[in-house]
């Protein structure tokens, strides 16, 4: 496992956005896919979006409930929104799998939960996907990360190309540690190994 580094200006620096050549077509910088939000919190994938035509992609597309895609489609014209089966609740269903993981395939990049809520049809859409998806680099955030406790071997199918995003609350539950102590020292929580009780740890 390579060490943690600090997000720093100067690393930053390092890491310029990508320079686009004359000629250049938005096929040639890439897609991105962003699955994620809800009913309740459908501005996630928005500001997702943003971000990563903001990084340099050259196609995105946004997959939603299918009750909020046009609306969302409204929102961000330059996307392509592909509306999902959902739950009850107004949640991604879990029965959406087989459709992002073949969106997934031709993509560059695929974030993944954000914007969503921890539950069952959360954890079984994740580790659907985590089985099934070949391709992309992955970003998994909220919702997405509370599936990872039972997915050891498929989350080490994307090993050097998943990035996990918890935020304080969500690395103290991963890491079974008091929140205190990761906002403490957040650096030395991200280095830090989950509990051996964790069947995804390694």
């Amino acid at each position: 496992m390579s060490a943690a580094e600090p997000v720093t200006e100067a690393l930053l620096r390092r890491m310029p956005l990508p320079r686009h050549e004359k000629g250049d077509d938005k096929n040639a910088r890439g897609a991105v896919l962003v699955a994620g939000g809800c009913v309740e919190v459908p501005g996630a994938v928005l500001l997702a979006g943003l971000a990563a035509l903001q990084a340099g992609a050259g196609r995105l597309q946004l997959a939603v409930c299918r009750s909020i895609a046009v609306p969302v489609g409204v929102a961000m014209p330059e996307a392509r929104v592909i509306g999902l089966a959902e739950t009850e609740q107004g949640h991604i269903a879990a029965a959406a799998a087989p459709v992002l993981a073949q969106r997934g395939a031709r993509a560059r990049a695929m974030v993944l939960g954000v914007g969503t809520m921890a539950g069952a049809e959360s954890e079984a859409l994740t580790a659907q996907l985590l089985e099934a998806l070949e391709g992309p680099a992955l970003v998994l955030d909220a919702g997405a990360l509370a599936a990872l406790r039972g997915c050891r071997p498929a989350l080490r199918r994307h090993a050097g190309r998943a990035i996990l995003t918890p935020h304080d609350g969500e690395m103290a539950e991963l890491l079974e540690i008091p929140r205190t102590a990761v906002l403490a020292d957040p650096l030395a929580a991200a280095r830090r190994r989950p509990p051996a009780s964790r069947p995804w740890s390694s």
